[in-house]
C-alpha cells in the first residue's frame, strides 16, 4: 500500500512546495491560483487512492473501543463519581501522554514551521456569554 501511495504523496509535497515558493516570491494571482488548483487536484487523487486501498471491513465498534479506553483510564468523564459533567474529561497517565504528544506535533507544525503565535485561553465559558 505504501509503495502505491508514496509517489502520490511526493507529488502532493512537491506541488505544495511550489505553492509556498510562489507565495514567497509574490507571484501573480493567476499563476498562484493555477498552482493551488493543481495541488487540490493532486490531493484529491491521493485521497481517492487511500480510500480505494483501505480495507472495506475496516470498522470499529465504538462502544467496545470507548469501554476499553475508559477501563485503561485513557480518559473518563470529569467528576464521574458525582454523576459527571457533560463535555468535561479527566485524562489518565496514558491519556495525558497522548494529549501531550498531539500538542507537541501541533506546536512543531504551526508554531515552529508556520510561525503562528500560540495563545492559551480559558476552557470554560460563563453562562452570560452564551446568552
Amino acid at each position: 500500500m505504501e509503495q502505491v501511495l508514496a509517489p502520490l504523496r511526493e507529488s502532493v509535497k512537491q506541488q505544495g512546495d511550489l505553492v509556498h515558493e510562489l507565495k514567497a516570491k509574490g507571484a501573480n494571482e493567476q499563476e498562484l491560483n493555477k498552482a493551488v488548483a493543481e495541488l487540490k487536484a493532486r490531493k484529491k487523487i491521493l485521497e481517492a487512492k487511500e480510500l480505494a486501498l483501505q480495507p472495506q471491513d475496516d470498522t470499529v465498534d465504538r462502544v467496545k473501543m470507548e469501554d476499553t479506553l475508559k477501563r485503561r483510564f485513557f480518559y473518563d468523564q470529569a467528576f464521574a463519581i458525582y454523576g459527571g459533567v457533560s463535555g468535561l474529561y479527566d485524562f489518565g497517565p496514558v491519556g495525558c501522554a497522548l494529549k501531550n504528544n498531539i500538542l507537541q506535533v501541533w506546536r512543531q507544525h504551526f508554531i515552529q514551521e508556520e510561525q503562528i503565535l500560540e495563545i492559551d485561553c480559558t476552557m470554560l465559558t460563563p453562562e452570560a456569554v452564551l446568552k
